[in-house]
């Protein structure tokens, strides 16, 4: 290779690595999907890329998201299953709205009622008969039915 020759590979390594410089400037600056759809116990479920990205996927936080997000998908499964075309009118205060909860000094699901209070994480029921039916379902383990 010729003094020349030598110069000019360099020259063309340089023009790439400025192509490739680039290219992953272009990348670091790309604005990123906000949702990031993956699966929790077989069904679709959505993180928030923005989070997920700063939290250690080994950290508590973590875990206790992933089970309560594995919660509501089981509960949501079992709405739809047999409550699907319920929905709550919070304009009626007479009307009680069932909902499952995990009782932590019993370690078992109950069954509860509200009238007024909408928490967006709960998943209602039109009956206690099929809200205790779902936390049974719960409490067993989720057998396929």
């Amino acid at each position: 290779m010729t003094e020349a020759e030598k110069n000019e590979r360099i020259k063309a390594v340089k023009e790439q690595m400025a192509k490739l410089q680039k290219e992953l400037e272009d990348i670091r600056n790309t604005k990123v999907q906000e949702w990031d759809f993956r699966a929790w116990d077989g069904y679709p479920a959505v993180l928030m890329r923005e989070y997920a990205c700063r939290i250690p996927l080994e950290s508590e936080f973590t875990n206790q998201f992933a089970n309560k997000l594995a919660f509501l998908t089981k509960l949501t499964r079992f709405k739809y299953c047999y409550d699907k075309d319920y929905i709550p009118d919070w304009s009626n205060e007479n009307e009680c709205k069932w909902f499952v909860f995990f009782r932590t000094t019993t370690g078992e699901y109950e069954s509860a009622w509200s009238t007024i209070w909408d928490h967006p994480s709960d998943v209602y029921f039109s009956s206690e008969e099929i809200a205790q039916r779902c936390a049974d379902w719960l409490n067993a383990g989720c057998p396929e039915e």
